[in-house]
């Protein structure tokens, strides 16, 4: 067995002989997805290892199985309420979908591990819940790209950085998703050892470990699927300008191109002129709004760019067929049936 090095300043596990004990909390209706990302970089380094330097559970918040956002139901270790270890690192599993998860036990359980010095890993939504009980306070956090916006207003004595992790003492965050095998990577190079987290890396057949600070969405040229610089520059700002639009003589001269230019440009890319485009991202923000908070119509559409609801809403309802409030009450439907099977 290879020997381990110290952690690097500021780590949340020590060095030591004996396995950190990682526990991972579902929250109901968690993703799966940084779940698995979440534990596999750690059970990957223990079959590395003749002696496991990880001991992982899985915990739920009160007995039984734990459902997932998905709707799958996944068996636990035990629950919150049973579990009598003094754990090294708490990880909270969370999605979008779960926001607002509220648990007064949890909320409880919580506290009394980061008043007896645990270290506490919120990751994706989960950074909501823990900013909410106070745990993030004058720490450095990141959460998910989604919630970044509300996170600010709700939240002011959190230090909110974007990226894809961080790690502030003993208080961890991370966007959630694939970024948790980074994490996961990050923390067993800092206390175990680098090359452990590369070999686990390839295994997983990542091409590399990213760092913490960057950026959580795929680059515009890969998501708009687009080749010229400068239309890639120009969705770049139409994402940077929602709640108040540039005009198109200004994202021209800003491009370094005439209108027209602009416009020829967008349309051998795109397929559309650059103005139908900028409507088209603003309304899709206005769709993220709707399903994910509750923010008022009115609220919304001022953040996309509109001067009052009635625009938002007849523009919304010819790009995608349905008023707001409908958009409103199917998401809120899902969300009720997925909690009905969880029940």
């Amino acid at each position: 067995m290879n020997a381990r090095i110290a952690p690097s300043a500021g780590s949340p596990l020590v060095n030591r002989d004996a396995p950190w004990r990682l526990a991972f909390v579902l929250i109901p209706r968690f993703s799966l997805i940084t779940l698995g990302c979440a534990t596999e970089a750690f059970r990957l380094a223990n079959e590395r290892h003749e002696s496991p330097p990880f001991a992982c559970r899985m915990l739920g918040v009160t007995p039984g199985e734990v459902c997932t956002n998905a709707g799958l139901r996944l068996a636990t270790d035990g629950c919150i309420a049973e579990a009598a270890v003094a754990w090294d690192l708490i990880f909270l599993i969370s999605s979008l979908d779960s926001v607002e998860f509220d648990s007064p036990a949890l909320a409880s359980w919580l506290r009394r591990a980061a008043r007896a010095g645990t270290s506490i890993a919120a990751l994706g939504a989960a950074s909501v819940l823990a900013a909410r009980l106070g745990l993030l306070d004058d720490h450095r956090c990141v959460t998910h790209f989604r919630l970044y916006a509300r996170f600010l207003e709700r939240f002011p004595r959190v230090r909110l950085e974007r990226g894809l992790y961080c790690v502030d003492r003993r208080r961890i965050t991370c966007a959630g998703g694939l970024a948790a095998l980074d994490l996961g990577l990050h923390l067993i190079s800092d206390v175990v050892e680098p090359q452990v987290a590369h070999e686990v890396a390839e295994i997983a057949m990542t091409s590399r470990i990213r760092g913490g600070a960057e950026s959580q969405r795929m680059s515009v040229r890969w998501r708009y699927g687009v080749s010229d610089r400068r239309v890639e520059t120009a969705l770049d700002l139409m994402e940077q300008h929602l709640e108040h639009p540039l005009a198109l003589t200004a994202l021209a001269r800003r491009v370094g191109l005439s209108v027209r230019q602009l416009e020829r440009l967008f349309v051998a890319e795109l397929g559309r002129l650059p103005l139908r485009q900028y409507l088209d991202i603003r309304l899709r923000r206005g769709h993220d709004l709707l399903v994910e908070t509750d923010d008022p119509v009115v609220a919304i559409a001022l953040k996309c760019g509109f001067s009052d609801a009635a625009r938002f809403a007849r523009a919304y309802r010819e790009a995608l067929g349905q008023s707001p409030s409908a958009t409103r009450h199917a998401a809120r439907g899902m969300a009720g049936g997925a909690r009905d099977v969880e029940n």
